[in-house]
């Protein structure tokens, strides 16, 4: 049975009014929503069986922490493309391949998602429908030295990327479309159809002469720990959150596998080829947001005010914090005492939902 989240906060509250670092005040405009809190109680083992190790010249993926990733690529920025995620847009093309899943809303309700590959060359054939960026996307992608790969953007964002300059590496399918085409097989308008292909995006960058070492300060700040640890908190075996009411989401533990199946609006998650997203990692970011009073009607997220969470993995929660300690700083995971979040091993859904919304948490 599930568990209203906000029902039981109670014995964790402490924990959660520890300040996050780098913490600041909301900016002016409409008043920023206020901060509430979210967490529960206890169950669900983790897994026993021993890691798998690297191999000689491998090591753990930075965005996964699984074994098998070249150890020659770990300077090397990693990859942040921009896809839709409107009903017209699903299934969308490669939704079960990237390392991480980064979504957030952007206006009318509706949400957008950031997908994450550690390594370009990992990039698959087919992937989208590639969109526009917004500013909130473009902070994060300058925060983790992303390789930042859209197709145009809103205002904000395009005076944020010139803002930025080389700082930021980008490629813009609206300028260069050596790289996308439109798919011809779907009855949709042609902003849902278009899909980037993994090869010509790497021909792209080297065309570019895009460098794409890192930053060693801003590179993926994500601990993962050796093997599956057990979470602190209690039973999480589904978790139901929405951005709005048109996107609500639920995850839901697979007891074979050990990973959560999403639901969007009551249905099935899919790839093209009709294959359910698995996620071993689900955490929600909750975030103050505001709206830039446009005709767009286009939202800012508050990321430099840092905030409170859920993390959920092998059938259990637990209380967190997030922290973002400037525009172009890296967004970090954190537990509720400030030090480095420790995630369990595998691919990691994140959701940046509306501070607003935390009432409407729920797991059990």
């Amino acid at each position: 049975m599930k568990i209203k989240a906000f029902a039981v906060i109670a014995a964790l509250t402490a924990a959660l009014l520890l300040p996050a670092c780098g913490q600041k005040n909301a900016p002016e405009e409409t008043s920023a929503p206020t901060k509430t809190q979210t967490q529960t109680a206890p169950e669900t083992a983790s897994a026993t069986e021993a890691p798998t190790l690297p191999t000689a010249g491998e090591t753990a993926n930075p965005l996964t922490g699984q074994p098998g990733y070249d150890a020659g690529r770990l300077a090397q920025k990693a990859v942040g493309i921009v896809v839709e995620n409107t009903p017209a847009a699903r299934p969308q093309w490669g939704m079960t391949t990237p390392d991480m899943v980064v979504e957030y809303e952007v206006e009318g309700g509706i949400s957008r998602m950031l997908w994450l590959y550690a390594d370009l060359s990992r990039v698959p054939e087919t992937v989208g429908p590639v969109r526009s960026a917004r500013h909130d996307a473009v902070e994060l992608a300058r925060g983790w030295d992303l390789l930042f790969v859209h197709c145009g953007g809103s205002p904000e964002a395009l005076a944020l990327i010139k803002t930025y300059g080389g700082a930021l590496s980008e490629i813009d399918a609206m300028t260069d479309g050596s790289f996308t085409h439109r798919d011809e097989t779907r009855d949709v308008s042609l902003e849902h159809r278009l899909v980037l292909t993994g090869t010509k995006l790497t021909d792209a960058v080297a065309a570019h002469g895009i460098d794409m070492t890192a930053d060693p300060a801003k590179r993926l700040p994500f601990s993962f720990a050796q093997a599956p640890r057990a979470l602190t908190g209690g039973t999480a075996e589904t978790l139901h959150f929405a951005y709005s009411a048109a996107y609500v989401n639920d995850f839901i533990l697979q007891t074979e596998s050990g990973k959560y199946r999403r639901e969007v609006g009551g249905s099935p998650m899919t790839d093209e080829n009709g294959t359910a997203c698995l996620y071993d990692n689900v955490l929600v970011l909750y975030v103050e947001m505001q709206s830039r009073n446009d005709e767009a009607g286009h939202q800012d997220l508050l990321l430099e005010n840092g905030g409170e969470g859920l993390y959920v993995s092998g059938g259990k929660v637990e209380a967190i914090r997030w922290a973002k300690d400037g525009e172009d700083a890296p967004l970090r995971l954190l537990t509720p005492d400030g030090q480095p979040l420790t995630l369990n091993p595998g691919v990691s859904y994140l959701g940046l939902v509306r501070s607003t919304q935390k009432s409407l948490t729920t797991f059990g």
